[in-house]
Protein backbone atom coordinates (compact mmCIF):
# COMPACT_ATOMS: atom_id res chain seq x y z
CA UNK A 1 0.00 0.00 0.00
CA UNK A 2 1.17 3.45 -0.84
CA UNK A 3 2.11 5.67 2.27
CA UNK A 4 3.33 9.02 0.85
CA UNK A 5 1.63 10.11 -2.24
CA UNK A 6 2.02 13.67 -4.26
CA UNK A 7 0.45 14.27 -7.59
CA UNK A 8 2.79 16.72 -9.53
CA UNK A 9 0.94 16.87 -13.18
CA UNK A 10 -2.95 16.43 -13.91
CA UNK A 11 -3.73 16.58 -17.41
CA UNK A 12 -6.78 15.69 -19.61
CA UNK A 13 -5.90 14.84 -23.43
CA UNK A 14 -2.74 15.06 -22.94
CA UNK A 15 -0.40 15.37 -25.97
CA UNK A 16 2.32 12.52 -26.48
CA UNK A 17 4.75 12.13 -29.39
CA UNK A 18 5.90 9.03 -30.59
CA UNK A 19 9.20 8.19 -31.92
CA UNK A 20 7.75 8.29 -35.98
CA UNK A 21 6.54 11.58 -34.55
CA UNK A 22 2.84 10.88 -34.46
CA UNK A 23 1.45 12.64 -31.57
CA UNK A 24 -1.54 11.00 -29.86
CA UNK A 25 -3.63 12.48 -26.98
CA UNK A 26 -4.90 9.82 -24.28
CA UNK A 27 -7.87 11.23 -22.05
CA UNK A 28 -5.91 11.58 -18.66
CA UNK A 29 -2.19 11.38 -17.29
CA UNK A 30 -1.24 11.72 -13.93
CA UNK A 31 2.68 11.91 -12.93
CA UNK A 32 3.56 12.52 -9.32
CA UNK A 33 5.62 10.74 -6.99
CA UNK A 34 4.34 7.47 -4.55
CA UNK A 35 6.65 6.85 -1.43
CA UNK A 36 9.83 8.82 -3.01
CA UNK A 37 9.74 6.75 -6.44
CA UNK A 38 8.20 9.01 -9.66
CA UNK A 39 5.39 7.36 -11.30
CA UNK A 40 3.61 8.40 -14.39
CA UNK A 41 0.10 7.02 -15.41
CA UNK A 42 -1.80 6.96 -18.64
CA UNK A 43 -5.70 6.69 -18.53
CA UNK A 44 -8.02 6.13 -21.35
CA UNK A 45 -11.39 5.82 -20.74
CA UNK A 46 -14.33 4.75 -23.45
CA UNK A 47 -17.90 4.93 -23.31
CA UNK A 48 -19.72 2.53 -26.40
CA UNK A 49 -16.43 3.00 -28.99
CA UNK A 50 -13.78 0.34 -29.22
CA UNK A 51 -10.29 0.69 -29.14
CA UNK A 52 -8.82 1.92 -32.33
CA UNK A 53 -5.72 -0.60 -33.62
CA UNK A 54 -2.74 0.19 -31.81
CA UNK A 55 -4.03 2.28 -29.55
CA UNK A 56 -2.86 0.91 -26.63
CA UNK A 57 0.03 -0.43 -27.75
CA UNK A 58 1.16 3.12 -28.96
CA UNK A 59 0.75 4.00 -25.26
CA UNK A 60 2.74 1.51 -23.95
CA UNK A 61 5.50 2.30 -25.95
CA UNK A 62 5.03 5.90 -25.08
CA UNK A 63 4.70 4.94 -21.21
CA UNK A 64 8.38 3.09 -21.71
CA UNK A 65 9.99 5.87 -22.92
CA UNK A 66 9.88 7.71 -20.07
CA UNK A 67 11.99 8.29 -16.98
CA UNK A 68 10.14 7.54 -14.12
CA UNK A 69 10.54 3.90 -12.23
CA UNK A 70 9.85 1.20 -14.49
CA UNK A 71 7.30 -0.66 -12.06
CA UNK A 72 5.33 2.78 -12.10
CA UNK A 73 4.85 3.51 -15.65
CA UNK A 74 0.60 2.31 -15.66
CA UNK A 75 -1.36 2.51 -18.20
CA UNK A 76 -5.04 2.08 -17.53
CA UNK A 77 -8.44 1.46 -19.04
CA UNK A 78 -11.78 2.76 -17.99
CA UNK A 79 -14.83 1.10 -20.09
CA UNK A 80 -17.98 -0.77 -19.78
CA UNK A 81 -16.84 -4.32 -20.19
CA UNK A 82 -13.25 -5.68 -19.77
CA UNK A 83 -11.18 -6.75 -22.73
CA UNK A 84 -8.43 -8.60 -23.87
CA UNK A 85 -5.41 -6.32 -22.94
CA UNK A 86 -2.81 -8.76 -24.49
CA UNK A 87 -0.75 -7.65 -21.51
CA UNK A 88 -0.33 -4.55 -22.21
CA UNK A 89 -2.45 -2.56 -19.38
CA UNK A 90 -1.98 -2.66 -15.95
CA UNK A 91 -5.26 -1.87 -14.71
CA UNK A 92 -8.47 -2.11 -15.78
CA UNK A 93 -11.44 -0.40 -13.87
CA UNK A 94 -14.72 -0.49 -14.88
CA UNK A 95 -17.47 2.51 -14.69
CA UNK A 96 -19.65 -0.11 -12.53
CA UNK A 97 -17.01 -0.66 -10.24
CA UNK A 98 -16.46 3.37 -10.10
CA UNK A 99 -19.69 4.81 -9.46
CA UNK A 100 -19.76 2.98 -6.18
CA UNK A 101 -16.39 4.53 -5.22
CA UNK A 102 -17.46 7.67 -5.76
CA UNK A 103 -20.93 7.17 -3.75
CA UNK A 104 -18.32 6.00 -0.90
CA UNK A 105 -16.47 9.44 -1.13
CA UNK A 106 -19.63 11.10 -1.39
CA UNK A 107 -20.42 9.87 2.05
CA UNK A 108 -17.84 10.86 3.63
CA UNK A 109 -17.11 14.27 5.48
CA UNK A 110 -16.78 17.07 3.41
CA UNK A 111 -18.02 20.67 3.12
CA UNK A 112 -20.82 21.80 1.40
CA UNK A 113 -19.05 22.23 -2.07
CA UNK A 114 -17.06 18.86 -1.64
CA UNK A 115 -20.33 17.04 -1.28
CA UNK A 116 -21.95 19.01 -3.67
CA UNK A 117 -19.24 18.09 -6.45
CA UNK A 118 -19.00 14.47 -5.53
CA UNK A 119 -22.84 14.58 -5.71
CA UNK A 120 -22.67 15.71 -9.51
CA UNK A 121 -19.86 13.79 -10.44
CA UNK A 122 -21.77 10.86 -9.77
CA UNK A 123 -24.81 11.59 -11.44
CA UNK A 124 -22.80 12.49 -14.43
CA UNK A 125 -21.11 9.37 -14.22
CA UNK A 126 -24.34 7.57 -13.81
CA UNK A 127 -25.83 9.18 -16.85
CA UNK A 128 -22.82 9.19 -19.30
CA UNK A 129 -22.42 5.32 -18.38
CA UNK A 130 -25.21 3.57 -17.52
CA UNK A 131 -24.01 -0.36 -17.03
CA UNK A 132 -26.31 -3.41 -15.54
CA UNK A 133 -25.33 -3.57 -11.97
CA UNK A 134 -28.74 -5.35 -10.75
CA UNK A 135 -33.23 -4.57 -10.70
CA UNK A 136 -34.62 -2.00 -8.49
CA UNK A 137 -36.75 -3.79 -6.36
CA UNK A 138 -40.12 -2.90 -5.48
CA UNK A 139 -40.99 -1.27 -8.67
CA UNK A 140 -43.52 1.90 -8.96
CA UNK A 141 -41.69 3.41 -11.77
CA UNK A 142 -42.31 1.73 -15.38
CA UNK A 143 -39.84 3.59 -17.58
CA UNK A 144 -36.98 2.61 -14.76
CA UNK A 145 -37.98 -0.93 -15.48
CA UNK A 146 -37.79 -0.51 -18.82
CA UNK A 147 -34.58 1.18 -18.55
CA UNK A 148 -32.92 -1.78 -16.40
CA UNK A 149 -34.69 -4.22 -18.86
CA UNK A 150 -32.59 -2.46 -21.56
CA UNK A 151 -29.36 -2.51 -19.71
CA UNK A 152 -29.24 -6.09 -18.71
CA UNK A 153 -30.12 -6.67 -22.51
CA UNK A 154 -27.24 -4.78 -23.33
CA UNK A 155 -25.18 -6.38 -20.61
CA UNK A 156 -26.14 -9.94 -22.15
CA UNK A 157 -25.44 -8.75 -25.80
CA UNK A 158 -21.92 -7.01 -24.65
CA UNK A 159 -20.59 -11.09 -24.36
CA UNK A 160 -21.44 -12.52 -28.00
CA UNK A 161 -19.51 -11.72 -31.22
CA UNK A 162 -21.59 -9.10 -32.56
CA UNK A 163 -20.66 -5.69 -33.66
CA UNK A 164 -24.21 -4.31 -34.17
CA UNK A 165 -27.60 -4.92 -32.55
CA UNK A 166 -30.92 -3.05 -34.01
CA UNK A 167 -33.86 -2.34 -31.46
CA UNK A 168 -36.74 -4.36 -31.98
CA UNK A 169 -39.11 -2.80 -29.37
CA UNK A 170 -42.74 -4.06 -30.20
CA UNK A 171 -45.69 -3.95 -27.28
CA UNK A 172 -45.10 -8.08 -27.03
CA UNK A 173 -41.42 -8.09 -26.40
CA UNK A 174 -37.90 -6.09 -25.37
CA UNK A 175 -35.52 -7.17 -27.62
CA UNK A 176 -32.65 -6.88 -29.91
CA UNK A 177 -32.65 -8.10 -33.84
CA UNK A 178 -29.05 -9.48 -34.42
CA UNK A 179 -28.09 -9.32 -38.00
CA UNK A 180 -24.68 -10.87 -38.05
CA UNK A 181 -26.58 -13.50 -35.85
CA UNK A 182 -29.93 -13.63 -37.68
CA UNK A 183 -32.25 -13.81 -34.63
CA UNK A 184 -34.10 -11.62 -31.88
CA UNK A 185 -32.53 -12.23 -28.43
CA UNK A 186 -35.10 -10.69 -25.65
CA UNK A 187 -38.19 -10.45 -23.49
CA UNK A 188 -41.66 -11.73 -24.91
CA UNK A 189 -44.37 -10.29 -22.63
CA UNK A 190 -46.53 -12.98 -24.14
CA UNK A 191 -46.83 -14.79 -27.46
CA UNK A 192 -50.08 -15.57 -28.13
CA UNK A 193 -53.00 -14.70 -25.72
CA UNK A 194 -52.66 -11.62 -23.37
CA UNK A 195 -54.23 -13.72 -20.66
CA UNK A 196 -53.76 -16.82 -21.07
CA UNK A 197 -49.78 -16.35 -21.42
CA UNK A 198 -48.67 -19.86 -19.79
CA UNK A 199 -44.78 -18.25 -19.67
CA UNK A 200 -45.57 -14.91 -19.35
CA UNK A 201 -42.07 -12.82 -19.55
CA UNK A 202 -40.20 -15.19 -21.23
CA UNK A 203 -36.86 -14.82 -22.09
CA UNK A 204 -36.23 -16.12 -25.62
CA UNK A 205 -34.08 -16.53 -29.02
CA UNK A 206 -35.95 -16.05 -31.94
CA UNK A 207 -34.07 -17.32 -35.18
CA UNK A 208 -34.99 -15.78 -38.80
CA UNK A 209 -37.56 -18.26 -39.89
CA UNK A 210 -38.61 -20.09 -37.41
CA UNK A 211 -42.30 -20.00 -36.57
CA UNK A 212 -41.61 -19.81 -32.41
CA UNK A 213 -38.83 -19.15 -30.49
CA UNK A 214 -36.43 -20.86 -28.63
CA UNK A 215 -36.82 -19.97 -24.65
CA UNK A 216 -33.84 -19.60 -22.59
CA UNK A 217 -34.25 -22.32 -19.76
CA UNK A 218 -33.39 -22.61 -16.10
CA UNK A 219 -31.14 -26.22 -14.98
CA UNK A 220 -34.39 -27.72 -14.44
CA UNK A 221 -35.59 -27.12 -18.03
CA UNK A 222 -38.38 -24.69 -17.34
CA UNK A 223 -38.15 -21.48 -19.18
CA UNK A 224 -36.81 -18.46 -17.10
CA UNK A 225 -39.15 -15.15 -16.85
CA UNK A 226 -38.02 -11.57 -15.95
CA UNK A 227 -38.77 -12.10 -12.33
CA UNK A 228 -36.00 -15.41 -12.07
CA UNK A 229 -33.62 -13.03 -13.66
CA UNK A 230 -33.98 -10.18 -11.26
CA UNK A 231 -34.23 -12.36 -8.19
CA UNK A 232 -30.56 -14.29 -9.64
CA UNK A 233 -28.55 -11.25 -10.86
CA UNK A 234 -29.73 -9.11 -7.48
CA UNK A 235 -27.12 -11.20 -5.68
CA UNK A 236 -23.70 -10.91 -6.03
CA UNK A 237 -23.14 -14.53 -5.35
CA UNK A 238 -24.52 -15.58 -8.30
CA UNK A 239 -25.20 -12.78 -10.69
CA UNK A 240 -22.08 -13.23 -12.72
CA UNK A 241 -22.56 -17.05 -12.87
CA UNK A 242 -26.11 -16.56 -13.76
CA UNK A 243 -25.58 -13.92 -16.77
CA UNK A 244 -22.51 -16.12 -17.80
CA UNK A 245 -24.72 -19.38 -18.15
CA UNK A 246 -27.55 -17.51 -20.27
CA UNK A 247 -25.18 -15.76 -22.18
CA UNK A 248 -23.95 -19.71 -23.23
CA UNK A 249 -27.22 -21.08 -23.66
CA UNK A 250 -27.95 -17.50 -26.80
CA UNK A 251 -24.50 -18.31 -28.15
CA UNK A 252 -25.27 -22.04 -28.58
CA UNK A 253 -28.99 -21.75 -29.57
CA UNK A 254 -27.52 -18.71 -32.06
CA UNK A 255 -24.38 -21.27 -33.21
CA UNK A 256 -21.86 -18.83 -32.19
CA UNK A 257 -19.14 -18.80 -29.74
CA UNK A 258 -18.95 -16.32 -26.74
CA UNK A 259 -16.39 -13.97 -26.16
CA UNK A 260 -13.51 -14.01 -24.24
CA UNK A 261 -15.51 -12.27 -20.92
CA UNK A 262 -18.51 -15.00 -21.59
CA UNK A 263 -16.45 -18.09 -22.56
Amino acid sequence: MIKDLRIDELAREYPITLDDATRKRPDLLVRGIADQMGFVVLLEAKIDVEFSPMQLSYYRSWLDSQPEHKDWKLLVTLTKRKYDPNELVDAQLLWAELIPEIAKVESENHSQFERSFWHELRLHVEDTMRTFTGFTTGYSDVLKLMQEVDMFLTEILSRLPIKKSVDYWQKERAAYYLPELKAIVGFYWWQKDFWREPYPNQFCVWKDGEKQPRPIVSPDNHPITLGEIIRNTNDPATSEEYILRITKQIARLCGVKTSSKGA
